[in-house]
């Protein structure tokens, strides 16, 4: 078994989780059975390597744009005014999806089901100096994206694990997962993937996994919080021994990440109470020929989030958000690509969602901006907010600032 197949499943006290492995795999958190999610399944995936939203979503037909991205210009862009979504017209600039982002433009997007920020992310001037560390920084960013607080601390608390714990669960207990994650900060069992429930245990770290269940099994065998913890987790992996992520891969990209996909909508058809997910997709940082790179890399994205809401009934209860560390710069480079920047955009898709692009955007794309936003799409919406109305509205959350310390939502951006 590779390290990229890795899975975990988490411990928390009031909630079993089945958590994110080593890069590029998925991780889980479940809710008790005595203490049902009441609001949608968020699942967060993130474009690791600074996915450039320019392309992802950008004035195409403006003649800036076209001078700006010169060879690695999108052509024959999908015009965001189509379905029962408003559009979004700046200035005198209209938006447009990347033409590989056919599938979801004609899906999600048609049907009302797809929000757009175009010009999100960490703002420079609402954060303290000594923690943001350098938003240009891979390393940084991730770091800060993940916690929402400090750029310095790689075992910090993620938002999406902070999520899970307002939603009702009460401190984790059990090893902590490393890493730039989301989940940081729950407590984790390391599992194979779902195939391997079945056949070596599912235990990670372990010569022989279905040994090492027993002996957990009796460790945990007693009544104290700690011990109802163990025993809840190794009850989720008993219950995912059954599932088949096999029946559903062949609809989805033949990829790492198609097949974390088509594991991660086996897991929601099941219906055993996800609340959380989150997978990496890597492969994103675009410095040399992003044309052709980044289209076939779009294209996975966004063929494996229609398939995600043709297996679940249109993302019915399921929010599913798309991110990265920060976007690229406004003119490409000599080498046809572009370098790290400010910007990004954020998807967020759902039945619950209200489709549309939303938040500002510059009444000109230019590369003449000073300090930090030198040739980069300045940042006209903080992530945070994004955020804030995602676990509110979606997480069921009554207090975002449970999830975001230190941060002061404003006004609602009105997708969620």
């Amino acid at each position: 078994m590779s390290l990229l197949s890795r899975r975990k499943f988490l411990i928390a006290s009031g909630a079993t989780a089945v958590g994110a492995a080593a890069i590029g795999g998925p991780r889980y958190v479940f809710a008790a059975p005595g203490s049902p999610n009441t609001g949608d399944s968020i699942i967060v995936i993130h474009l690791r390597g600074g996915a450039d939203g320019i392309q992802m979503a950008g004035p195409t037909q403006t003649n800036a744009y076209q001078q700006l991205r010169k060879g690695a210009a999108v052509n024959n862009g999908l015009a965001l005014n189509a379905g029962s979504a408003p559009g979004a017209t700046f200035s005198n600039e209209t938006l447009s999806l990347h033409p590989a982002m056919d599938a979801l433009y004609n899906g999600l997007w048609a049907e009302g089901k797809m929000a757009i920020i175009p010009a999100c992310g960490i703002p420079e001037n609402s954060i303290n100096e000594g923690r943001r560390g350098n938003l240009k920084s891979h390393f940084d960013a991730e770091r800060f994206n993940a916690n929402t607080q400090s750029s310095t601390s790689d075992g910090a608390a993620g938002w999406l694990g902070r999520m899970v714990e307002a939603q009702g669960s009460a401190s984790a207990v059990g090893a902590i997962s490393k890493g730039k994650h989301y989940l940081n900060g729950t407590a984790t069992v390391d599992i194979n993937d779902l195939e391997s429930l079945s056949t070596d245990g599912g235990l990670d770290g372990f010569r022989d996994g279905e040994v090492a269940r027993v002996a957990i099994a009796q460790m945990v065998s007693g009544e104290d919080s700690i011990s109802m913890n163990g025993q809840r987790a190794l009850e989720s992996i008993t219950s995912l021994e059954d599932l088949d992520p096999s029946v559903l891969r062949p609809n989805y990209p033949n990829s790492g990440f198609g097949r974390s996909m088509a594991e991660i909508a086996t897991v929601l058809s099941a219906n055993i109470g996800l609340q959380a997910a989150q997978i990496d997709f890597g492969g994103w940082d675009h410095h040399g020929n992003i044309g052709p790179q980044f289209g076939d890399k779009i294209r996975e994205v966004s063929d494996a989030i229609q398939q995600l809401s043709a297996d679940t009934n249109g993302l019915e209860e399921i929010t599913v958000i798309v991110t990265t560390e920060f976007g690229r710069t406004v003119e490409v480079n000599g080498g046809g690509g572009t370098d790290h920047g400010r910007a990004r955009t954020e998807l967020v898709m759902g039945a619950g969602i209200t489709g549309g692009v939303f938040g500002d955007y510059p009444d000109q794309l230019t590369r003449d901006s000073n300090g930090l936003d030198r040739n980069a799409l300045p940042v006209a919406v903080d992530y945070r907010q994004v955020i804030a109305d995602i676990v509110t509205a979606r997480g069921d959350v009554a207090d975002p600032t449970a999830v975001i310390p230190g941060f002061t939502p404003g006004n609602a951006l009105g997708f969620a």
